[in-house]
């Protein structure tokens, strides 16, 4: 008598069974909170996907130290080269920006002096623009006491400059007192409260003030 063999649908699927049990068992031990699907894969390939999921998480701490600028112990030099690169690249942009920086304020500086010494030629027809010297004087002030301990040499021409102008509108004073007007410095004076190291708005104390002539029905009195 031949033997009868039944076929049953679980005898495939037995040995994908048990692999998948092990596979399971595997995944439960493992410390990563998240894993490649491995079904169907061999022993030697989930060990490679293990190891590129542990390279891909050295290199995102990698990445986020660099972030943080931290140095790693037992990292290369090569972090630290480029740490150091990148803030050397940083102090290279700050230096260039102060340079930039300090060419506007000279050039400032210079349109100021020139505006200045206009002024101060034209001490006498300058009319209701006048007090505008005063302000140009102050725009220069601010720079000098802004750069004086930094710029000694690059300032010395300017100092030269400025002190032969000082020097014309001392010896104009009366004039340029007398277009502005005596009592207008004294308001400019309470308006603008400048220190008074800022003498030029004090020059009206270094002239007389104008003697005020009686009105003509005053003369009656006398």
């Amino acid at each position: 008598m031949e033997e009868l063999n039944f076929y049953s649908p679980h005898q495939d699927t037995t040995e994908s069974t048990v692999e998948e049990a092990l596979q399971k068992e595997e995944a439960a031990a493992s410390p990563h909170k998240f894993m490649l699907p491995t079904v169907g894969l061999s022993s030697e390939d989930s060990k490679k996907n293990k190891k590129k999921d542990e390279e891909k998480k050295q290199k995102d701490a990698l990445e986020e130290a660099k972030k943080q600028n931290k140095m790693i112990i037992g990292l290369s030099g090569n972090l630290a080269a480029d740490m150091m690169a990148e803030a050397e690249a940083e102090k290279t942009g700050e230096a260039a920006e102060d340079e930039g920086s300090l060419e506007a304020v000279i050039e400032f500086l210079e349109d100021s002096i020139a505006e200045y010494a206009k002024y101060i030629e034209n001490i006498g027809r300058n009319g209701l623009a006048a007090a505008n010297l005063n302000y140009y004087r102050d725009d220069i002030q601010e720079v000098l006491d802004m750069l004086k301990y930094h710029y000694t040499e690059e300032l010395k021409p300017y100092w030269e400059e400025i002190v032969k102008l000082d020097l014309l509108l001392r010896a104009k004073a009366p004039i340029h007192v007398r277009e502005i007007g005596h009592n207008n410095f004294k308001q400019y004076q309470i308006i603008n409260d400048p220190p008074q190291t800022h003498w030029w708005w004090y020059l009206n104390r270094t002239v007389a003030p104008p003697v005020i002539q009686p009105k003509f029905w005053e003369l009656w009195k006398k």
